[in-house]
């Protein structure tokens, strides 16, 4: 059920996201309440659920991809509450940088924001407020009023993004990318 549940969500997001030209995205008036469905759900760095949990989605992602966006938008929030928030499923982001400039410092944000337990829900505002690929939409305004939005230290997150612990943690991600061949995003695994 939860092979078929997770492939259906997935083919949506791509129905879906077939033909979306993505338009720009504000970052005035950040609100964080899209994101609450993931509040109370253990989060260390980029893994999301119970650690002991079964089953790991393992979801490769760049945040400038807009088929990411439906998925994260559409089919996430039905798996985190069916069977992530259970702790039947832990979910895990892999960050890509495919699509440009704008994927690596939304990436690099992304991943400093997991060095404060708020990586999924940095990046599903970043979804939320996503831009055209490439358009120069990762501004530092939206960056700051997202963590803003998300009480994140936001002194913190700009001193974390160009760090050596990020730097690692992105290359270990393109390196885990480029060793399972990863196509394009979104792309998922399943680990049991």
């Amino acid at each position: 059920n939860l092979l078929i549940a997770l492939g259906a969500g997935a083919a949506v997001g791509v129905a879906i996201g077939v033909g979306v030209l993505a338009l720009g995205g504000s970052d005035e008036g950040i609100d964080a309440s899209s994101a609450a469905y993931l509040d109370g759900i253990p989060q260390t760095r980029d893994v999301l659920g119970e650690p002991d949990a079964g089953v790991t989605l393992i979801q490769f992602e760049d945040l400038q991809c807009p088929v990411c966006q439906q998925y994260t938008e559409g089919a996430m929030p039905g798996i985190v509450e069916q069977y992530v928030r259970p702790g039947q499923v832990k979910l895990r982001f892999v960050g890509l940088a495919f699509l440009g400039p704008d994927s690596e410092k939304a990436l690099r944000y992304t991943l400093a924001a997991g060095l404060q337990s708020k990586l999924w829900q940095y990046s599903e505002l970043l979804y939320e407020n996503q831009g055209a690929e490439n358009s120069g939409w990762v501004t530092d305004d939206l960056l700051e009023g997202i963590a803003t939005a998300l009480e994140l230290d936001w002194d913190k997150l700009k001193a974390d993004a160009p760090g050596a612990s990020v730097t690692q943690q992105l290359n270990a991600m393109s390196s885990e990318g480029a060793a399972l061949q990863i196509p394009g995003t979104p792309t998922f695994y399943i680990q049991v």
